[in-house]
């Protein structure tokens, strides 16, 4: 019909990919963000709690003997983001140290191990 020209189609094209592209990277970035930790009363399972793809909070649930201790780790808490991973290897999340809160120093090294920071 003539109302859009070639060069138009292709821009408007190129920046919705562009868009879309951003959007599934953001958030595969995001979904693994962790937002809150939690430790059962009897010290034996952690909840994850972070976000999935449509934005809803989704726990995920670790047994303490599968989590590594930051002492294991290359991770220094310093750094922006520290990993947290298991020994099964099945999902990786990010856990920010230095913008952070740790509400009970105690029950955060029985997790994750003293670490020369956290001292």
């Amino acid at each position: 019909m003539g109302l859009l020209t070639l060069n138009t189609v292709c821009l408007m094209s190129g920046i919705s990919g562009f868009a879309l592209t951003m959007l599934c990277w953001m958030s595969y970035f995001l979904r693994r963000l962790v937002g809150i930790l939690y430790l059962n009363e009897s010290g034996t399972m952690l909840r994850v709690a972070h976000l999935n793809f449509w934005g809803w909070r989704q726990d995920t649930y670790c047994p303490m003997a599968d989590v590594i201790p930051l002492t294991e780790t290359k991770d220094r808490p310093q750094e922006m983001f520290v990993r947290i991973q298991r020994y099964s290897g099945k999902q990786t999340f990010y856990v920010t140290l230095r913008y952070g809160r740790i509400l009970d120093r105690e029950r955060f090294t029985q997790v994750f191990g003293v670490h020369q920071m956290l001292k």
